[in-house]
């Protein structure tokens, strides 16, 4: 009996060894597919113009504007985290202002969320916020904050063409801003990113009319023409992300709906390559077109993803682990909870499938694998003893008939 107990207990455990691995790949992870797109769970609070930020693998939206058919617009403070290994938001304590079309920036454990007279920075570990001192310029609007040596850099519109954009840098430890030299003046839309820890701008130039690249140098405080490139591409650095590198490519990714402001509109004419790089002939007012430009900012080539599957403005753009999100947004006058996520080309890691046994898909599956196995052994073991004290109680009243045994147990 107890070689058989034994080898039934060896045969479980090797067999419960062998088949977590597996029970935990199916659950933690799917295949995917480059340049294509994923519907998620919503967020709780459908909004637009929001902050979004990626942190440790998981993003937080934060504030916006919402609208709906029977309610005008209003500035909301909705704080929520999205764990794409489990497919779930968790509501975190609101905005003590609601706010929209700000930059969330995180860094060092903190989210900064910055706009126009206003910082607020909520604390993760705490699940709190706070507020900070907003940077001194009062009527100009953040276009891009980027994080660069401890410090946090926010480039400026500008209401005077001839002044250029202004730009400052936020120091956390002492609460501080230092305005930092301005712009070229002939700079006109820019959008901002970082590359190799360096901060970039790609902005259109008005004499000559061209598109270029400038680096900025915190040595020196001063922003240099490091090419000329083929062709701009609109927005500020919240309506496209990029990939890190590590999983996928170093590429800028600009996920975009096309407005329509009349019932025909025929581009054939148009001199402007954004359309016919995108192989957009027409606009027509029955329908939208949706596409993702794809960056390569190193070798300056532009390719065509396929379009978000939701047509939307104002959402918010984010890469967690080097895959793409597109969250919330307006369609139609009403505010969008929507949550999309996008492979990027070449993308080479393991995309989770959002099961919902996951606190983390593999630590909880092999927990979960543990405990049956001592369940398993436990009831084995009972069965063991009991039987054992049958068999002691049968020697013991060797002239006792079946009956007076049985009653022991």
């Amino acid at each position: 009996m107890r070689k058989v107990l034994f080898s039934m207990i060896l045969l479980f455990i090797i067999s419960a060894g062998l088949f977590t691995p597996m029970l935990c790949y199916s659950v933690s992870a799917v295949d995917a597919v480059e340049d294509s797109w994923h519907t998620k769970a919503p967020m709780n609070y459908p909004r637009h113009n929001l902050g979004v930020v990626a942190v440790n693998g998981k993003i937080y939206a934060i504030g916006g504007d919402q609208l709906s058919p029977n309610v005008s617009t209003m500035c909301v403070g909705f704080n929520e985290r999205y764990d794409p290994k489990t497919n779930k938001w968790v509501v975190l304590e609101p905005m003590p202002t609601p706010s929209s079309n700000f930059h969330a920036v995180a860094f060092d454990g903190k989210i900064y969320c910055i706009g126009r007279d206003l910082t607020q920075v909520y604390d993760i570990s705490a699940n709190s916020w706070s507020s900070k001192t907003s940077y001194p310029a009062s009527r100009a609007s953040p276009i891009g904050v980027h994080v660069l040596d401890g410090k946090i850099f926010v480039i400026l519109t500008s209401f005077n063409p001839t002044v250029g954009c202004e730009m400052y840098v936020y120091d956390p430890a002492v609460d501080s801003w230092t305005a930092k030299n301005n712009l070229p003046s002939d700079c006109l839309i820019m959008s901002s990113f970082m590359l190799d820890n360096k901060l970039k701008i790609v902005s259109g130039f008005i004499e000559p009319m061209r598109t270029k690249v400038l680096t900025y140098n915190t040595n020196t405080d001063k922003w240099s023409e490091e090419r000329i490139i083929a062709t701009n591409f609109m927005g500020n650095s919240r309506s496209f992300a990029m990939t890190s590198g590590l999983y996928a490519p170093q590429k800028i990714y600009i996920p975009q709906t096309l407005s329509r402001d009349a019932q025909h509109i025929d581009l054939s004419n148009f001199t402007s390559s954004i359309f016919a790089e995108a192989n957009i002939t027409e606009i027509n007012i029955t329908e939208r077109s949706t596409f993702t430009r794809v960056y390569d900012p190193v070798s300056d080539i532009w390719v065509n993803g396929t379009g978000v599957s939701t047509s939307r403005m104002g959402p918010g753009v984010v890469v967690a682990d080097d895959v793409l999100y597109v969250i919330g947004g307006m369609d139609k006058g009403q505010s969008l909870a929507v949550n999309e996520q996008y492979v990027p080309f070449g993308y080479h890691g393991t995309l989770p499938s959002g099961a919902a046994f996951s606190l983390d898909n593999l630590a909880f599956m092999d927990l979960l694998v543990v405990v049956v196995v001592v369940a398993v052994v436990v009831v084995l073991l009972v069965f063991f003893l009991k039987k054992r004290g049958r068999g002691k109680q049968v020697k013991a009243n060797p002239d006792g008939d079946s009956m007076s045994s049985s009653v022991v147990i």
